[in-house]
């Protein structure tokens, strides 16, 4: 019941803040962009899915992150006619935002 509750909620928060990235025209090329979803891989690379969309993700390759919901800060591009971001950072939600602190990844730009 309780990892239940959690996914409720983390669909829940989802929806909050994919709100905000769509309310309006998507955005523009090379706009900076941060967006909340879930991050999945596949063949030819990993994506994120904030529940409206989905974003292919461009220089991030860390396995560690699929499967959990994360906070994409990057460009905004198109890719293939295909929305994507050029992965500046990323944060991982613990819990679906039930951890009172959130875990930042370093990434490729941090030089690891």
């Amino acid at each position: 019941m309780k990892s239940l509750n959690n996914i409720i909620l983390a669909l829940a928060v989802l929806l909050l803040f994919a709100g905000t990235v769509h309310a309006g025209n998507s955005p523009s090329e090379d706009e900076p962009i941060v967006v909340t979803g879930f991050v999945f891989e596949e063949q030819d690379g990993f994506y994120l899915d904030d529940g409206n969309r989905t974003y292919r993700l461009v220089g991030m390759d860390d396995p560690n992150y699929s499967g959990l919901m994360t906070e994409v800060r990057g460009n905004y591009f198109m890719m293939e006619d295909q929305p994507a971001i050029q992965v500046g950072d990323m944060v991982v939600i613990e819990e679906a935002m039930g951890a009172e602190d959130q875990e930042e990844i370093p990434s490729a730009d941090d030089g690891y």
